[in-house]
């Protein structure tokens, strides 16, 4: 199948068709990001962790995955991400509906954790079970992880395979669990 570069593009937003190239490997989001940043669309916009526990339960009530997005300062892996990866991600409103993005960083003073204590940036990712930046992690109502997070970064050409993947199985997960507490509630 021959697509125009404006098909293409089409295909891309929509969700509609992947194109499939060198050795029958899906590029779906390569071209996006490619063309996302040629246009200056790509500032990622995150709400910050203020009280992660709330803010994942809230999620969670919504029938959303809690995305946290683990970020240092001056850490270049944490910037690319941001530009091929978690800027063109908040273009797709087709996974945007799904998930909630949230910001902790290791410069964080202050951020409520899931015990309702206070903490740092820092503290709270040893009690996440994160060591480095950047990674993403799709947590539930009570800070326990959906899926394996998903650790590091080195260039878009298949980590978009395995954020897409890792933010529906999480849906998956959190549906099954509002469904849980809906019958607990009848």
């Amino acid at each position: 199948m021959h697509l125009s570069l404006l098909d293409a593009v089409y295909c891309l937003m929509v969700r509609s068709c992947e194109m499939k190239v060198s050795g029958g490997i899906v590029y779906r989001w390569s071209l996006l990001t490619l063309l996302l940043s040629m246009s200056g669309l790509l500032r990622a916009d995150f709400t910050a962790a203020e009280n992660l526990a709330n803010q994942c339960q809230s999620a969670e009530k919504r029938e959303k995955v809690c995305v946290v997005y683990v970020s240092q300062p001056g850490c270049p892996f944490c910037a690319r991400m941001e530009r091929e990866v978690l800027g063109p991600l908040q273009k797709v409103p087709w996974l945007m509906e799904s998930i909630e993005l949230v910001e902790l960083g290791w410069a964080f003073e202050s951020v409520v954790g899931f015990g309702d204590q206070r903490m740092t940036g820092p503290e709270l990712m040893t009690e996440l079970g994160v060591s480095g930046a950047p990674a993403l992690l799709f947590l539930d109502g009570e800070g326990n992880a959906l899926v394996d997070p998903i650790l590091g970064y080195q260039s878009p050409d298949f980590f978009w395979f395995y954020l897409e993947r890792s933010i529906e199985r999480a849906q998956q997960k959190i549906g099954a669990i509002s469904a849980k507490n809906s019958l607990k509630a009848d």
